[in-house]
């Protein structure tokens, strides 16, 4: 079994790492809706407002940066 990465590369945007432990405390005491967003974000380095101001392609290539991170794609 490979392991899984720890951060992926998203041409034109940088790059995509988990959140570290500080950053999910943080993502725990959000409303439920939010957290996905905010694990997101933090991900990239961003700030939640920040990162919906991105453009819709732009978020879809993180959450797959997320989704091979976590091992689901």
């Amino acid at each position: 079994m490979t392991p899984l990465p720890q951060s992926v590369e998203i041409e034109g945007f940088g790059v995509f790492r988990l959140p570290n432990v500080y950053q999910m405390q943080r993502i725990r005491r959000m409303k439920r809706e939010s957290r996905h967003v905010a694990g997101l974000a933090f991900g990239m380095g961003m700030t939640v407002h920040q990162f919906c101001r991105l453009p819709v392609e732009a978020r879809r290539e993180i959450d797959k940066a997320f989704a091979r991170c976590m091992g689901r794609a």
